[in-house]
């Protein structure tokens, strides 16, 4: 995310996310953009090389979607049954 710019930033502030659901890598999401099912999957620290769990984000086709900060889901994601083999 070194690329930043004012159309695909945006900010989580302190404790605004504290209400919504927990989410954990290997949970499945309700795809917004195909309605199926998808699993939440963390990335590569870039300074440490270490994997993270801090950005949880779902694939759908070749784009990749936030959904989840800090353990607690984004407004508007929610958690569904298991993704199908397909899905993954």
């Amino acid at each position: 995310m070194s690329n930043l710019t004012e159309d695909n930033a945006f900010a989580v502030g302190f404790g605004e996310l504290d209400g919504n659901s927990l989410a954990s890598e290997g949970d499945c999401v309700q795809c917004q953009i195909c309605g199926g099912a998808h699993p939440l999957k963390g990335g590569t620290n870039t300074k440490t090389g270490e994997h993270d769990t801090t950005l949880l984000c779902y694939k759908c086709g070749d784009e990749l979607y936030l959904a989840a900060v800090g353990g607690r889901l984004l407004n508007d994601v929610s958690l569904v049954q298991e993704a199908t083999d397909a899905d993954r």
